[in-house]
């Protein structure tokens, strides 16, 4: 018969509180602390020292507000285990900088409007016709009012029915382009 420990209420109190210490540490990490390098099509990473990873993957916690900062590494099933946090990207080496960029553009494809050629009411909806660093598109959006959002001052979101984002930076604008955003703002 095994026998059970019964655990005092301060036992308990404290085995909750490390457990939570341990689930809520943050690892940074500063220049020098990995490297990550391509190998066969695929990025590494490596904890000089420790470990390496023959997978991970790039995630911003701030996608709008901090694009290059505390990004997470992550490893593991589904990209679960955390492997640390970056606080500012722009601390890194250029090709450190770079090969987080790729991983995170392939997460986040937000193409950046360059031309609204021109936007159509239909059904409720809008249509919008417009040129953006990734080439001519179409897209439908809710109601105006719905599929703009403002990021920054003077930059903007246009979100389509498929929860697709198109940033949109008012100063790039010509102005032509610029007075369709103003027409809704």
């Amino acid at each position: 018969m095994i026998e059970e420990k019964q655990l005092t209420t301060d036992e308990a109190s404290a085995a909750r509180e490390k457990a939570a210490d341990e689930a809520a540490a943050l690892r940074y990490l500063e220049p020098g602390d990995f490297e990550v390098f391509e190998l066969d099509g695929a990025y590494r990473l490596t904890l000089p020292h420790d470990r390496s990873y023959l997978k991970f993957a790039a995630h911003r916690t701030y996608p709008l507000s901090h694009p290059e900062k505390y990004i997470s590494l992550r490893s593991g099933i589904n990209g679960m285990e955390e492997i640390g946090i970056i606080r500012d990207l722009r601390q890194f080496d250029k090709r450190t900088q770079h090969i987080i960029r790729q991983l995170l553009d392939r997460r986040y494809f937000t193409p950046r409007v360059t031309k609204i050629i021109g936007t159509k009411e239909r059904y409720g909806g809008m249509v919008w016709n417009m040129e953006t660093d990734r080439g001519a598109k179409t897209i439908v959006t809710k109601g105006l009012h719905e599929a703009l959002s403002e990021n920054s001052v003077g930059c903007y979101f246009i979100t389509d029915v498929e929860g697709n984002r198109y940033e949109v930076v008012m100063e790039e604008l010509s102005q032509e382009s610029a007075a369709w955003i103003q027409r809704v703002i």
